[in-house]
């Protein structure tokens, strides 16, 4: 099966079962890492889907058989259990791998118990999450004002080169029309050139 196979023109998946939409988005998350996370979200949904159809011990055979590793199902199913928007909030897959491990899951909003469960386990995380983002943004905003003042540094530097460069070609224009009027008095005196 190639992956051109289950495109469609405008670019969606045109498979109808879950195991073709699974081996699509399975194909999709290692081509892209621009939408890894994304695609591996909809892997994952469809990989959810797979293993309900299948009977039990029948799951591995199939994903030995289309080639997606257990790990990489693990985690994108980990990824399928939460909404979309949640996960991609992260700006890699580990952070929203590590952050969907204690997000209330979709699940869990048939059972409003184990939600609640789930949302308190989530606050650390998210906590920690928000504290890493500050802090990066802390770093990032130390060393923008670091780069600003040494742009302002290295343009004190080009001013003052430029003013070095003027004063200099001022000094040898000088010299220059000094020369020639010496080369016009030598010439006035001696009444020939050479």
């Amino acid at each position: 099966m190639k992956n051109g196979d289950l495109v469609e023109s405008n670019g969606t998946a045109a498979a109808r079962t879950p195991e073709r939409r699974a081996i699509f988005w399975d194909r999709k998350f290692q081509a892209s890492y621009k939408t890894t996370i994304e695609a591996a979200w909809r892997c994952g949904r469809a990989l959810l889907e797979v293993r309900k159809k299948n009977a039990h011990g029948h799951w591995m055979e199939w994903l030995q058989s289309t080639g997606i590793s257990y790990t990489r199902a693990r985690r994108c199913i980990a990824l399928a259990g939460v909404e979309l928007s949640h996960v991609l909030n992260f700006p890699n897959m580990k952070q929203a791998l590590a952050a969907v491990s204690s997000m209330p899951r979709l699940t869990d909003l048939q059972s409003p118990a184990k939600g609640k469960a789930r949302i308190k386990k989530a606050s650390t995380p998210l906590k920690k999450t928000k504290t890493f983002q500050r802090e990066e943004t802390e770093k990032l905003r130390a060393r923008v004002n670091e780069l600003e003042a040494r742009e302002k540094n290295l343009r004190g530097e080009l001013k003052r080169s430029k003013q070095a460069v003027n004063r200099h070609h001022k000094a040898l224009g000088e010299k220059t029309k000094r020369i020639e009027e010496l080369e016009a008095k030598r010439v006035q005196t001696n009444g020939h050139i050479g």
